[in-house]
């Protein structure tokens, strides 16, 4: 099984507003591992959103690119 991350330890990571960790979640972006109440999010589903992230082509760094 893959290791999960405390959602406190989480959002103490470099990701924005804790309420997004929240939203990733619901919408399916990031897995969760329920340990009796405890809930953790999964390395593996981090990485990968990450992975996801920044394959997509942002028009922000397109133009940036251009610029140089």
């Amino acid at each position: 099984m893959t290791p999960g991350i405390p959602g406190e330890a989480t959002k103490a990571r470099p990701s924005g507003r804790a309420f997004t960790v929240y939203e990733l979640i619901a919408d399916g972006h990031l897995e969760t591992v329920h340990f009796g109440r405890a809930v953790r999010v999964t390395t593996a589903s981090i990485e990968a959103f990450v992975d996801r992230e920044r394959s997509v082509q942002h028009p922000i760094n397109e133009t940036a690119i251009q610029r140089r």
